[in-house]
């Protein structure tokens, strides 16, 4: 397998509240080279205030800088064991092709959502001469019609896709729907916490342009449309700037 080069070493880590169904950003997963680091989020602050978070495991200091040489649990569980027969198709769903990736790189192609909880995790770009590129998965596949699931799995590779504002969404009024030219048909969702940046990208750059990366026929529907996102890097731009994806001060540090 060849050795894949990502263009992140961080993450935001987002969580769904199970009563209000509100999702927060709650914390930043890094490495260094060395030791992964976790910080919450002033997310997790006004989540936790409203009671609708609830601290990781043994993580429970919102301000502390935990710092670990292996990944903590909570995201290890996320990462498939290369070991596993399907490790293959998976890296290929997430690539293009067979690969290896790190943990990170995994766990931010990926989202690392179970159907069993209520977290996603989303990648922190970094500028690649001069460019911003975002590889992601197409949402709400599953709830779209089998006639629209046709008409994006019949597009090659490289087809370009369209963004629509979705503000009439009682859910999420800044979400970001994904259409196709010829045809015209509804394809899937931008993840939600992509949008923001999205919208400050697209405006800055009218060449902004996104295609379908790949469609994984033999994939499950959340690995199904493999979607990026390329612009020029806007000038003093920031990826995740508002402020619930800005760290707590950092007060306490565990080993």
């Amino acid at each position: 397998m060849t050795r894949h080069t990502e263009e992140f070493d961080e993450l935001v880590v987002v969580h769904q509240d199970p009563q209000s169904r509100r999702w927060f950003p709650v914390g930043r997963l890094s490495f260094d080279g060395e030791l992964y680091h976790f910080q919450y989020t002033r997310g997790a602050v006004e989540a936790h205030a409203a009671g609708a978070f609830l601290p990781f495991g043994v993580m429970k200091d919102l301000e502390a800088d935990y710092r670990s040489r292996k990944l903590f649990p909570l995201f290890q569980n996320r990462v498939m064991p290369r070991s596993r027969p399907e490790y293959a198709d998976y890296t290929r769903w997430l690539l293009g092709a067979p690969g290896e990736l790190t943990p990170l790189e995994e766990l931010g192609r990926s989202g690392a959502a179970r159907a069993t909880d209520n977290i996603q995790l989303y990648p922190v770009p970094r500028p690649v001469d001069g460019y911003y590129r975002m590889s992601f998965f197409a949402h709400g596949v599953r709830h779209l019609p089998q006639a629209a699931q046709a008409v994006i799995g019949e597009q090659a590779a490289g087809t370009r896709l369209f963004l629509m504002r979705d503000i009439q969404n009682a859910r999420d009024p800044d979400g970001l729907a994904l259409r196709t030219e010829s045809p015209i048909a509804l394809v899937g969702y931008c993840p939600r916490f992509l949008c923001t940046d999205f919208m400050k990208i697209v405006r800055e750059d009218q060449e902004a342009i996104v295609v379908l990366a790949q469609v994984n026929s033999d994939a499950p529907l959340q690995f199904r449309f493999r979607c990026e996102l390329s612009a020029h890097w806007p000038e003093g731009f920031r990826p995740f700037d508002t402020e619930a994806f800005q760290m707590v001060t950092a007060a306490v540090a565990a080993t």
